[in-house]
């Protein structure tokens, strides 16, 4: 009987994963910005980024949001970033914090919770990064079948900042593998 409801609980648990993960791959970016789609959609509410002129391959191109919203999930935001491969939308990255004013870790752990109520607990964290030299102090990375999620603190031009990168790895790896 004890071996049935430890099977039992472990499936429950294997279930539980598996789900909050899908999630990530079946919402397949953000509510407004859907990976696969044209730059077209988005050509109004953007702009090109200078952080993204130092790419030497024609076919990546990277865009900031026009209007960013002063917070995302109560922490407030520095900028919010479009990459397109091919002017397919491939990667979104939200900056949190900047060199006037550090990203702490209560908005760290503010969003991890928020990330966590959507996607679950299971992810993965980088645990080797104890060397006081490291640039990244913390990160927390939801790993989908199609999708990965990852949130960073990082130690950054004498400040802390951080970032939620999320991006589709079938076009991010395409894109990764493309010829300059």
């Amino acid at each position: 009987m004890r071996n049935v409801i430890l099977i039992l609980a472990f499936v429950c648990s294997s279930s539980i994963f598996g789900q909050s993960v899908r999630d990530l791959d079946e919402k397949n970016g953000f509510r407004d910005f859907k990976f696969g789609t044209g730059l077209y959609l988005y050509l109004s509410q953007v702009e090109r980024d200078k952080e993204g002129e130092f790419l030497k391959n024609p076919d990546i191109t990277v865009y900031k949001l026009k209007n960013v919203p002063t917070t995302v999930w109560g922490v407030k935001t520095d900028r919010i970033g479009l990459t397109f491969f091919k002017n397919v939308l491939s990667h979104v990255s939200i900056d949190f914090g900047s060199i006037y004013s550090d990203f702490t870790e209560d908005e760290y752990n503010k969003l991890l919770g928020f990330l966590e109520s959507l996607y679950g607990d299971n992810y993965y964290v980088d645990t080797n990064r104890k060397s006081s030299n490291s640039l990244i102090l913390k990160s927390s990375i939801w790993d989908g079948r199609n999708v990965r999620l990852e949130l960073i603190r990082m130690k950054y031009k004498g400040g802390i900042i951080g970032y939620i990168s999320i991006f589709n790895k079938n076009i991010h790896h395409k894109m990764l593998s493309s010829k300059l």
